[in-house]
């Protein structure tokens, strides 16, 4: 109850959050879009990657689309599933926990801190990844499950696990290894009852399920992909298997579980000034440096890591702790394993320092950590009582600094997505109150997002993907019909003062609005850069141009918008 309230309490404001950024070229899009092409709009959900179509998560937007189905453009409701999802996760992980230690106040105190860190709250603030929430109670549901098949050999459980798992890996390709986690768990004496006489009974059996489930993802994958949604992926596979994408993935993944896990969840500051474009990125002086070609870092610090967890290893295996191994292990393998797979993809489709500046990819590292600091403390260090009542002032400490450095990213969602709110809310009145019909139809101008800040429209995906308006595609399929991309044919139209539905009248189609073009620069230069690379130079000099407004000095650019210009 207390946890529930105090995350209300912070992130009550998020609950009247517009979409945002990736939303409209990722779902809402691709929603009406495909009652164009053959067969079930439903189907093609199921493949919905539009820029990379290489990623396999295909449950991941079916969420949003029978919600959308259901709701339209009423997207509080979004917002208010999520928050209650992600509270959820924190329950279960409470639960899953305590099969495993006993003492519920150390339990409780690190899950509760876990639920307000800065390197990962966004993913409460931003409900357009709710579906890696779903996917992580899933599998704590499965993992649930198994642990009572262990324990009864009730094999009826499995199957309550197998449909887990694969509802998991389903919503969220980063869970694909998590099913080889039980390896871990049914060789943990704690959950036998008895000592079976046959010694490879749960090998067999785990490999047996693990076989399928495996057949059943790698089947569902070849389905999804026999539909046709795409014409061709932007990626080769033999793009992504290489053996260098495979050590810098594993030492990458490393060093953020010491900088991000460890470093800036004590210090949070350590992560800013924030990077704030189409989204928001965690930077600071330290991933600055490191993008400014010095890598090598990351081969330092990530092997240094690994000596480290390899020494922990052997130090349980010397002081014969062979149950707590196989615990840490369970769990280390879990808490690495998911970002290994979001990382080592990344490599191929992203600037390197990518992986380490997303929120969401610190959720479930962050969750599954505290349970090693759980697990750590109760079962192996036995805290003092003076060790306790330091324990739990780090923990008092590192508390209030997440909640202080969350709320400047609050701060920052609160201002960017004011105007955003206001054209919401000012069209859905209008719809209410019969303004905007069939007959009188609203016109939203297809460039309004440059008056609007940069966290509003992802430029790069919406120009690239979204063939035709922008903000309608969030209402129903009947209300499109409500929309014009004509102006001549409009009654409404958006002012780029107020943002508010105005009559288009002579005075109000002079109005012209406050260019903003403060972390739209490099969107606008990777769309030049794309644009030359398909021999598109008109549309390479615009959005070059576009982009030295906010970066004057770029060179390349400069380069690149001479060669655009002349073959133009």
């Amino acid at each position: 109850g207390i946890l529930f309230c105090l995350l209300l309490l912070v992130a009550f404001p998020s609950f009247s959050y517009p979409p945002v950024s990736d939303y409209w070229s990722t779902m809402f899009y691709p929603f009406h879009s495909f009652e164009n092409l053959p067969g079930k709009v439903w189907m093609h959900v199921l493949n919905i990657d539009p820029c990379e179509q290489m990623r396999y998560q295909p449950l991941s937007r079916l969420y949003y689309y029978v919600l959308h189905c259901f709701v339209g453009s009423n997207f509080m409701i979004f917002n208010i599933l999520n928050f209650l999802m992600y509270f959820l996760s924190m329950l279960l992980i409470y639960r899953f926990i305590l099969y495993f230690v006993e003492d519920r106040v150390m339990s409780a105190a690190f899950i509760g801190t876990c639920a307000f860190l800065f390197t990962h709250f966004d993913i409460l603030l931003w409900s357009c990844h709710t579906y890696i929430i779903f996917g992580l109670i899933s599998f704590l549901f499965g993992f649930i499950n198994y642990v009572k098949f262990v324990k009864t050999k009730n094999t009826s459980f499995l199957f309550f696990v197998g449909a887990l798992f694969l509802i998991g890996m389903w919503s969220y390709e980063a869970f694909a290894l998590w099913p080889l986690a039980i390896i871990f768990l049914s060789s943990i004496k704690n959950f036998k009852n008895d000592s079976t006489k046959k010694k490879f009974w749960h090998a067999k059996i785990n490999f047996i399920f693990l076989g399928m489930i495996y057949a059943l993802y790698f089947g569902a994958y070849l389905f999804t992909r026999a539909i046709n949604t795409y014409s061709a992926p932007t990626y080769k596979i033999s793009s992504f298997f290489n053996l260098s994408s495979f050590v810098y993935a594993s030492l990458k993944v490393l060093f953020n579980f010491l900088y991000n896990t460890v470093f800036v969840n004590v210090l949070p500051f350590l992560a800013f000034p924030l990077n704030v474009s189409e989204n928001i990125y965690m930077r600071g002086p330290i991933l600055e440096f490191i993008n400014n070609e010095n890598g090598w870092i990351i081969f330092i610090i990530g092997t240094f890591v690994g000596i480290m967890l390899t020494v922990l290893f052997i130090w349980l295996k010397n002081k014969k702790y062979y149950e707590e191994m196989k615990i840490v292990g369970f769990l280390a393998f879990l808490m690495l394993s998911e970002p290994f797979v979001i990382f080592f993809f990344r490599e191929a489709s992203n600037p390197s320092i990518y992986s380490l500046t997303e929120f969401r990819y610190q959720y479930v590292p962050n969750i599954v950590f505290a349970l090693v600091l759980i697990y750590a403390i109760c079962k192996i260090m036995r805290s003092s009582k003076t060790m306790r009542k330091a324990i739990f002032a780090l923990l008092a400490f590192v508390f209030i600094g997440n909640i202080y450095f969350s709320n400047k990213v609050i701060s920052i969602y609160n201002s960017d997505l004011s105007n955003l709110k206001k054209v919401f809310s000012s069209v859905r009145t209008g719809i209410k109150d019969g303004l905007i019909n069939n007959e009188n139809n609203l016109y939203i101008d297809k460039n309004i997002h440059e008056y609007l800040p940069s966290l509003c429209w992802n430029v790069y995906m919406g120009e690239r993907f979204i063939k035709e308006g922008n903000y309608k595609w969030l209402f129903s399929k009947k209300e499109l019909a409500y929309f014009t991309e004509d102006i001549n044919a409009a009654k409404w139209i958006i002012d780029k003062d107020t943002f508010y539905v105005v009559e288009k009248t002579f005075e109000n189609l002079k109005k012209e609005g406050k260019f903003i073009s403060k972390g739209k620069g490099e969107q606008y230069r990777e769309l030049g850069y794309y644009y030359m690379d398909n021999s598109d130079f008109h549309n390479a000099v615009i959005m070059l141009e576009k982009s030295f407004i906010e970066d004057p000095g770029n060179e390349d650019a400069r380069k690149a918008l001479g060669e655009s210009q002349q073959k133009f």
